[in-house]
């Protein structure tokens, strides 16, 4: 610490004008100010504020929106894809069990049922998903067992089939409100499982031919 008399009093010179420094800033300020003008300028600022806000989260939410409608379009598109691959696959079953010479072994017989009666219920399921109001019926569902029955069950699924496939149409062209994202991934795997399905059904339909040839390839 400096004991030098003259610079304790310059260094006692300048805190006093410090003080009077700020003493004055003070009372200018306090002079100056004007409550109305400080009101208006928060409520300005309080309005810049929130519409930053509104429009970071309006970016937000239609980058949200799109990106709905993104993987909307692709389960949509998915669907129908699915779907027309399914519609191929019956017609090359159904051609193979019209045939006048096809016979079916018993033992196979209740497998093969099995198989139909769950695509059957999934493609029903999907419908009634998607808002379907149509009620899908088909000749040949009363016939006790075999190959007319099969026939049966897969004419019905490609009703059913064509159903949803309409009904995808009507939400892609905006002729009918949206389903809920929920239901239409719902759709989207009873569509798959369908799939997967009649290529077991298919497998074992080759096992179960009454003949050495395999008459279906298989994609399992």
């Amino acid at each position: 610490m400096s004991t030098n008399p003259s610079e304790i009093m310059q260094s006692a010179a300048e805190v006093v004008d410090k003080d009077s420094t700020s003493s004055g800033a003070k009372e200018f300020a306090k002079e100056n100010y004007d409550p109305q003008k400080a009101e208006q300028f928060q409520t300005a600022l309080e309005k810049t504020q929130a519409t930053q806000t509104q429009g970071a989260n309006g970016l937000m939410d239609l980058a949200a929106q799109k990106n709905q409608v993104s993987t909307a379009s692709h389960t949509l598109e998915d669907i129908q894809n699915t779907s027309a691959s399914i519609k191929t696959r019956i017609e090359e079953i159904k051609e193979v069990l019209g045939a006048s010479d096809v016979r079916v072994k018993d033992s196979y017989k209740g497998l093969l049922d099995n198989k139909l009666s769950h695509i059957d219920d999934a493609l029903r399921i999907a419908l009634e998903k998607i808002g379907s109001e149509q009620t899908i019926e088909a000749g040949g569902l009363s016939f006790s067992a075999g190959v007319e029955k099969f026939l049966g069950f897969l004419t019905r699924g490609q009703h059913r089939l064509n159903a949803v496939v309409d009904e995808i149409d009507q939400i892609r062209f905006n002729k009918k409100q949206s389903v809920n994202p929920a239901d239409l991934l719902a759709v989207q795997v009873k569509v798959n499982f369908v799939q997967q399905e009649l290529e077991l059904f298919t497998n074992l339909l080759n096992k179960g031919l009454e003949s050495t040839k395999t008459l279906l390839n298989t994609q399992i």
